[in-house]
């Protein structure tokens, strides 16, 4: 049982985390693509890419504390 807590939650903690990554990739592409004002430099894209990186990151940790816990609470 404490397995499949721990693929559950491993497996909502990518499926979380994903969204996040797609929307970085999304964004990288765009101003690329020139889509952005002149104003916004490789240092932004660098700083929001940090962030969301960390913020996935946290997602995906949380995901497995909780399945941890749970594991170690239905045991």
């Amino acid at each position: 049982m404490p397995a499949r807590i721990h693929r559950a939650f491993h497996r909502l903690g990518i499926i979380l985390t994903l969204p996040i990554l797609a929307v970085v990739i999304w964004g990288f592409v765009e101003w690329l693509r020139g889509q952005f004002p002149p104003t916004v430099t490789i240092d932004d894209i660098a700083l929001v890419s940090a962030m969301a990186a960390a913020a996935a990151v946290l997602v995906y940790l949380t995901c497995r504390a909780v399945g941890w816990f749970l594991a170690e609470l239905l045991q």
